[in-house]
């Protein structure tokens, strides 16, 4: 159960990207069955001594420009001398810095002194008689570059509503987008059945014209909101931008459509816009490729771009004329549906749906991917990329795409090899026997720790605190229920621990030892444990038979995913009902949300913190609707709980704000809201709050740090009413989501002192499992989540490591010493209890 917060991926192991030689490349030559024994001796001896083609290739980091002659001539000198064929060359800036730091920058991107140094990069590898692909972008999983590209930034489709009853002529101004850069779109009216609208009962006149606030797209439509008749009023807005029509009667939703630069990506390019990724080569490849003269095509024989983790524009100047280019008919009468208004049927709606997905991927492969394939062969440079990979079929660009079509847009295709999902390499190798390749790409990176146990030689683990904390928890918890003997591991955020740790591949005769040998390191660099004596915090727990009263009345709503059915029957076995309902739920409450009430909800959220960070009055409006939404699903279903799929819903379109100061507001009234679909923590939620009358805790995604013997709970969720309802409030900063920083979320500045729990009510394996510790910072820090509490545990921190891979990295952590009522819960429950520390 891996949290929100930190990537699936960490830079914690060198990533090597194998080049295949006869990888799915086609059926055996005439005569192989023929050849016999002989035959595999040469294979035998082809693997001894694999010839260039087939060698590996390393992906060389520079990290921000940290590079010297002399580093570079040691770097490419021992990669030759490790047998590899080429290299990858990388210089991501901004991804994924927030976990692990890299140094300051030494020299600037595509600068004077960063092309002398590829320059030279390049000319070392031609002696030493390596190849060199170049990553065509500042970042890794996004197209862009260390200018700002104005009107070639990625651009997204938005909306805005107007609800009205016809019979008079309608004048009015158009809106525009808050935005760096906006461009009108479309103006249609729908007109609805008189039986299924929603519209103003007073008619819409200049004065009282009020139209709603700007929407991404979503593609769920109402069904119950079929259009009626869809009118194009494009031509009807005059210079001004304002409106005039003589509305027919009935009831009627005016629909303006706009695109908008997409705000922080500034500096990434529109992949649906050919002339903006022309632009971008021309700004980064055709200097690389003028500064590398003669070894061009020779040493430097490729470009690249790396699996697509950047922007996901949902349109660009002139998708219009391309959507009709690409399906054949126009696009205006059918817009409304991306406003969630079904036009004719259900049915057409959901191929028009279909429909404007495919030109969206359709226009991704062949502007960006075709587009620089073509433009670096023109220049004799030959293409290779992952093409998207590895695929978020939720996303709108990929969601009906053809892969392999995407792939044929390659000299030379690359997948993803992650042990053990073995079946992202299948795709490569599909398009490798379809369009004659001969040597494909696998990218090998994730898990590798586990593999390199297997091997029996010595293994360091380390983990810099928010470097990818809940991989190595879980990971080392499972090495260590192995007594895997060559394993060792350090957490800690200073990194002479480690270069300690380190040292013991000095200090062992065997492999065996490695283990035991870093554990005396880790225990001799853990500071001494400190006072457990903690501030007073009389927590009123009721009865364990009041309790399971209490259970018996509540219900938790789950939301986007159907992943906890396995525990679902033991949590309703006490007495707890769990329902699940659709995305679609939520996102008509939110729709329907009182703009006054979200308006008035946002004024208290700003008077409440104590800063305000990267967040807009209109992010802020529609997470404060967001909050109300969830609250009405709450009250129709009578339940008291709710999970939401939180981060799925708002990378798939499925809903549009993002829920954490909802959850944070139900936490602080003593309901519950709860993150990621979770529902084994949503149910430890309402065990709790049921036990101490309203504390609900907070999930937190744990992270332990031996320098400071702490345990840091983090989380981009908790309430500020640490006591419960009526207890009081601490500071909050509102500030961006930390996995994409969108959206709102908050740093909730929790009372220090105090001792806490942290519990999993593991329904699964009918266990509670909890430690204690007592609070003692705040930790802020701009990596990772936003609220991380630091404490000191009530016990052995090395035990601490032992349980993340039976239970998963999510815990609840709560105020309060709540160790004697849990025991006797669990005593009531026949349940087995496990004290973590």
């Amino acid at each position: 159960m891996i949290g929100d917060c930190v990537p699936r991926r960490t830079l914690l192991i060198t990533l090597l990207a194998w080049s295949l030689a006869g990888f799915a490349s086609g059926p055996p030559s005439p005569g192989y069955a023929a050849a016999g024994a002989s035959q595999e001796t040469a294979l035998d001896e082809a693997f001894r001594s694999p010839p260039d083609e087939a060698k590996p290739w390393a992906y060389w980091w520079w990290l921000k420009g940290n590079v010297s002659e002399a580093s570079i001539r040691r770097d490419l000198e021992a990669m030759k001398r490790m047998g590899f064929a080429g290299l990858l060359m990388f210089d991501a800036r901004g991804y994924h810095e927030d976990h692990v730091p890299p140094p300051e920058s030494r020299m600037d991107f595509m600068g004077p002194e960063w092309r002398r140094m590829l320059k030279f990069a390049i000319s070392e590898a031609d002696r030493l008689g390596l190849q060199i692909s170049v990553n065509l972008s500042s970042c890794a999983g996004a197209l862009k570059g260390p200018w700002l590209v104005g009107d070639d930034a990625p651009k997204q489709l938005l909306w805005t509503s107007l609800e009205t009853r016809g019979g008079r002529t309608l004048r009015c101004r158009l809106p525009q987008p808050e935005a760096a850069r906006s461009w009108g779109v479309a103006l249609v009216a729908v007109r609805h059945a008189e039986s299924n609208a929603a519209a103003a009962e007073e008619p819409a006149t200049e004065k009282n014209a009020s139209w709603g606030g700007w929407q991404t797209v979503q593609e769920e439509p109402d069904a119950k909101r079929l259009a009626a008749e869809v009118v194009d009023l494009s031509g009807k807005i005059d210079a001004q931008g304002q409106l005039a029509w003589d509305l027919p009667e009935g009831r009627w939703t005016f629909l303006r459509f706009a695109s908008a630069t997409m705000a922080g990506h500034e500096y990434d390019v529109d992949i649906l816009d050919e002339n903006a990724v022309a632009g971008h080569f021309q700004r980064i490849g055709k200097a690389i490729i003028d500064d590398a003269g003669p070894l061009a095509g020779k040493t430097l024989t490729h470009f690249y771009s790396v699996s697509w983790e950047g922007a996901i524009p949902t349109w660009t100047v002139g998708f219009d004329e391309l959507f009709f280019r690409h399906r054949g008919y126009r696009i205006a009468p059918f817009l409304p549906v991306l406003a969630g208004i079904p036009v004719e049927t259900p049915e057409v709606s959901a191929r028009f749906l279909r429909d404007y997905d495919k030109v969206l991927g359709d226009c991704f492969r062949d502007h960006f991917y075709g587009k620089l394939k073509a433009l670096s062969n023109r220049e004799g440079i030959k293409w290779h990329s992952e093409s998207g990979g590895p695929w978020n079929r939720n996303l709108s660009t990929f969601r009906h795409a053809d892969q392999l079509a995407f792939l044929a847009r390659n000299d030379m295709p690359q997948g993803e090899f992650w042990y053990p999902y073995r079946g992202l390499n299948k795709p490569p190798a599909m398009a490798a026997h379809i369009y004659g390749y001969v040597v494909v790409q696998m990218n090998c990176w994730n898990r590798v720790v586990q593999t390199m146990v297997a091997s029996g030689m010595p293994v360091l683990y380390a983990d810099f605190p928010y470097a990818g904390s809940g991989g190595f928890l879980v990971y080392t918890a499972g090495f260590l229920r192995r007594k895997a003997a060559n394993f060792g591991f350090i957490g800690s955020s200073k990194f002479d621990d480690v270069v300690e740790a380190a040292r013991c591949f000095l200090s062992i005769e065997k492999p065996d030892q490695f283990g035991a040998a870093v554990a005396k390191v880790r225990a001799a660099r853990t500071r001494p444990a400190g006072s457990q004596e903690s501030r007073p915090d009389d927590v009123a727990c009721v009865s364990p038979s009041e309790w399971k009263e209490k259970m018996s009345r509540s219900k938790i709503l789950t939301v986007g995913g159907e992943g906890w059915r396995g525990p679902k029957p033991v949590i309703e076995e006490l007495g707890v009902q769990v329902t699940e309902i659709p995305y679609a739920e939520v996102n008509d409450a939110w729709k329907a949300a009182d703009k006054d009430q979200a308006r008035q909800v946002a004024d208290i959220w700003r008077k409440r913190a104590r800063s305000i960070a990267g967040v807009s009055r209109e992010t802020l409006e529609a997470s404060a609707a967001m909050y109300l939404a969830q609250k009405a699903v709450l009250q129709k279903h009578g339940a008291d709980a709710i999970t939401i799929n939180c981060l799925g819903g708002f990378y798939g379109g499925h809903i549009h704000a993002y829920p954490c100061l909802g959850f944070h507001e139900l936490c602080n009234e003593g309901l519950v809201g709860a993150c990621e679909n979770d529902l084994v923590s949503a149910a430890t939620m309402v065990a709790l709050k049921n036990l101490t009358g309203g504390r609900t805790g907070f999930i937190s995604d744990p992270v332990i740090d031996i320098a400071n013997r702490q345990i840091i709970y983090a989380h981009c969720v908790a309430p500020n009413r640490a006591f419960g309802p009526e207890g009081e409030e601490n500071p909050i900063e509102i500030l961006t989501h930390s996995e994409d920083r969108q959206g709102a979320s908050l740093r909730s500045l929790l009372p220090l002192g105090y001792m806490t729990t942290t519990i999993e009510l593991a329904a699964f394996c009918k266990e509670l499992l909890f430690h204690r510790g007592k609070a003692v910072a705040n930790v802020i820090e701009d990596r990772a989540c936003r609220t991380k509490l630091a404490a000191e545990p009530d016990g052995d921190l090395e035990k601490l490591y032992t349980e993340w891979d039976r239970f998963g990295w999510h815990r609840v952590t709560v105020y309060g010493d709540l160790k004697e009522p849990l025991f006797e819960i669990a005593k009531m429950l026949k349940w087995k209890i496990t004290e973590e520390a």
